[in-house]
Order: C-alpha cells, then structure tokens, then sequence
C-alpha cells in the first residue's frame, strides 16, 4: 500500500493551472508523460493531463 501512496505523489500535482501543466509536461517530453491535477473549472473534480506528440493533451 505505501508504494501506491507514493507513486500517486509523484503523478498528483494538486492546485496547478493549465500553463504550469503545459510546461511540466514539455518538460518531461516524451509522449504519454502525463499528471493528474484538480480541475480549475469544476469543484472536487480532477483533470487527466496527457503528453502527446508536440502538445499537452487535457482530459
């Protein structure tokens, strides 16, 4: 269980807009690099963030 709780850290990234995302994510530059944040638009929902091809893909 403890390894989970830390791979889960390490993908969760909280309060963070979308340009931060982007950077983090061409930072990472490999296509599927991805994150999970707190959506900025919906309350207690989550945005699934993708690295694909040039461009950061936002689920």
């Amino acid at each position: 269980m403890e390894r989970e709780g830390i791979y889960i850290q390490s993908i969760y990234y909280g309060k963070i807009g979308s340009v931060v995302t982007e950077r983090l994510l061409e930072r990472f530059g490999q296509d599927g690099s991805f994150l999970l944040r707190d959506s900025e638009t919906v309350q207690g929902a989550y945005c699934l963030c993708l690295h694909f091809s040039v461009s950061p893909l936002m689920l």
